[in-house]
């Protein structure tokens, strides 16, 4: 018995045989594309629910990871910026108020970081009460500025007000370095002025104090 295909033979068929033959295949071809993109866009939903804190919306740890990984890759030697967001005294919300209420501060908080950055910035929730906002540098025509950490304070210093506005406080600590310092490293940088701030009484900002060290620095260029 032979595998290969054998084509349909029309001989012999009406012509409303025919059409009806020709609008099922039509049918079928119609039903195969919708399936085609219904599985692509849960595949996209599913990629997306994967990279994204379900409460806030905002990217979640992984998709940190992965931006950093991402920008470490393009070796255009710009440097960028980190904050690192502590939410100020969010247990005493849940114990009197409930998760519902320390959920609901926890999205305003996400909101006001949300409205206080660029478009080419990033932000994310890492941890239960902790985000993150990396910092693009801004373009010179075919070129990138040198972001300082005079940028990034004044980036935080508008994060800091927005807060406020929502009734709560955060801690902030802000670090610059090269897209191939490891996340890790910068995010640890960040981490510990975020503790100065918050040893400081909290609500306000820290860090900057220089450059982490960078690949082309070890290289002497």
């Amino acid at each position: 018995m032979s595998d290969e295909y054998e084509p349909l033979s029309t001989k012999g068929l009406s012509m409303d045989t025919l059409r009806s033959l020709v609008d099922a295949m039509h049918e079928e071809q119609f039903l195969n594309r919708h399936l085609i993109r219904t599985q692509r866009e849960e595949i996209d939903k599913l990629n997306a629910e994967r990279l994204s804190d379900p409460l806030t919306g905002l990217g979640n740890r992984r998709k940190f990871n992965s931006d950093f990984a991402r920008l470490a890759s393009r070796k255009n030697g710009f440097n960028i910026g980190l904050l690192f967001v502590d939410f100020d005294n969010l247990k005493p919300i849940n114990d009197q108020g409930g998760h519902a209420a320390g959920d609901k501060a926890l999205v305003s908080v996400a909101n006001a970081i949300l409205g206080s950055i660029r478009f080419t910035d990033s932000a994310f929730r890492i941890s239960g009460d902790e985000f993150a906002v990396i910092l693009l540098p801004e373009r010179n025509g075919a070129r990138f500025k040198k972001m300082t950490i005079e940028d990034v304070r004044s980036t935080a210093e508008h994060l800091l007000c927005e807060v406020r506005k929502t009734g709560n406080t955060v801690s902030i600590g802000c670090a610059v370095g090269s897209p191939q310092t490891p996340p890790d490293t910068l995010l640890a940088e960040a981490d510990a002025s975020m503790y100065t701030a918050k040893d400081r009484g909290r609500d306000q900002i820290a860090g900057g104090t220089g450059l982490v060290k960078t690949l082309s620095d070890d290289h002497g260029e």
